[in-house]
């Protein structure tokens, strides 16, 4: 019932004004994330929704999880049945089970990641394409469907600072994301929420953090990937245990309580510059029902406010 709640949410946030819909692409992250082909996802709920725009978060690029051409091919046609509202993020992956599950040598994520999104930009912008490169080869071709061919933004998962445009343009658009749960009551709120929101960002350190592990075994520099470290040593010396919901409330690390405590979160992510804030409103297990509540009071009660 997973996927059909999911589209019943994204049909009720596209009723009620939100803006958008993102979801991550992984493999192999048991109870983590069963979300392994979006792009069937984006396509039923496209079908379903008319205002919603639909976010890769992200679109992994390196060889062999999708081929450039494929990934253009997939996000125009995509584009096309929503009638253009597409927003394409891409990312290298993070993680031991999904890097070593496909046989990718982490070191070189990044220049695939490049080389990948050079090559999808170039079949967006050229009537016929061909490519020559470390990782992938195409003789001239003409890649379908066209109509995509325009200005397009592209986002990244944002661990460096970019400054060269691929596509047309810098995209400067700042982008974060909290967890999210809204009731009548903060009480409420944080009953519902704390077991997933207490298991969520711990177990996503933890399986970030076996990176650094895995690489140690391979006897390899962290390089861009030395955030993983940290995460490593947080949980083995305990810390991650100390992320509580209470924690995160006082640090403003979630929206957990009344749409007026969704409001104070939302007006501090605009005043620190931020231009989409992406709600991750079942980090876990919560339930559909109360999924579907936190939709309508934001919908309702909080997103006027930035109208």
């Amino acid at each position: 019932m997973a996927y059909q709640n999911t589209i019943e949410q994204a049909v009720a946030a596209d009723k009620l004004g939100w803006h958008a819909f993102w979801t991550v692409e992984h493999h192999f992250l048991s109870e983590y994330s069963h979300c392994s082909n979006p792009e069937v996802l984006y396509g039923a709920i496209a079908a379903r929704t008319e205002n919603l725009r639909l976010g890769y978060g992200v679109r992994l690029m390196p060889a062999p999880y999708n081929h450039p051409v494929r990934t253009a091919e997939s996000v125009a046609v995509l584009d096309l049945i929503s009638n253009g509202r597409v927003d394409f993020g891409t990312g290298r992956s993070s993680t031991r089970l999904e890097l070593e599950g496909f046989g990718i040598d982490p070191h070189a994520t990044r220049a695939m990641w490049l080389e990948a999104v050079g090559h999808v930009v170039g079949c967006w912008a050229n009537d016929e394409y061909e490519f020559t490169g470390d990782t992938w080869s195409m003789p001239k071709r003409r890649v379908l469907p066209e109509e995509i061919k325009r200005k397009f933004d592209i986002y990244r998962e944002a661990q460096r600072r970019c400054t060269d445009p691929i596509g047309k343009f810098i995209n400067s658009t700042a982008t974060t994301f909290t967890m999210m749960n809204m009731a009548p009551t903060r009480a409420e709120a944080e009953d519902v929420a704390r077991r997933s929101f207490e298991w969520y960002p711990k177990a996503g350190a933890r399986i970030i953090g076996s990176l650094a592990e895995w690489m140690a075994e391979r006897d390899q520099e962290l390089g861009n990937y030395s955030y993983a470290q940290g995460m490593h040593d947080h949980d083995k010396d305990g810390s991650l245990d100390l992320l509580t919901l209470d924690i995160a409330q006082m640090m403003g690390a979630c929206a957990c309580g009344t749409p007026d405590d969704a409001i104070e979160i939302c007006r501090r992510c605009e005043a620190a510059g931020v231009d989409l804030l992406l709600c991750l409103v079942n980090p876990y297990d919560i339930a559909h029902e109360k999924v579907m509540q936190t939709i309508e009071l934001v919908g309702k009660h909080v997103i006027p406010h930035f109208a």
